[in-house]
């Protein structure tokens, strides 16, 4: 496993841990500045539809494109995308400025909610 995907990982099982505890945002607060107003609209109710979850990561990526970085795709699992970041991607920062702009609230509840049930 690359070190940003380690990363990746972790922050999505904290970010998990806190949307459980907090759940959504209430109703006429602002957006914090370093989530796109994409990403606030589409976690406002505390649910993601596929359209939501596919706009967010295509965000995300194009997020990384832009910067000069490549996500690699690895499929998909419980209707969640499987990809590794680029260490370099995550070393400069990037990664996580993207991740947070772009998807990370998205990709929680999407995740939340699709969780593996498999034995």
């Amino acid at each position: 496993m690359r070190i940003g995907v380690t990363w990746a990982a972790i922050g999505v099982a904290v970010g998990a841990a806190l949307v459980a505890c907090a759940g959504p945002a209430p109703v006429g607060t602002s957006t914090p500045e370093w989530m796109s107003d994409d990403q606030a609209t589409a976690v406002a109710d505390g649910v993601i539809s596929s359209d939501e979850y596919e706009s967010g990561f295509s965000r995300y990526r194009s997020c990384l494109a832009a910067e000069g970085y490549a996500l690699v795709l690895n499929g998909e699992k419980n209707e969640s995308y499987q990809f590794g970041i680029p260490a370099e991607a995550v070393d400069s920062g990037v990664d996580q400025r993207c991740y947070e702009h772009e998807f990370r609230e998205i990709d929680i509840i999407w995740q939340l909610a699709h969780q593996d049930t498999s034995t």
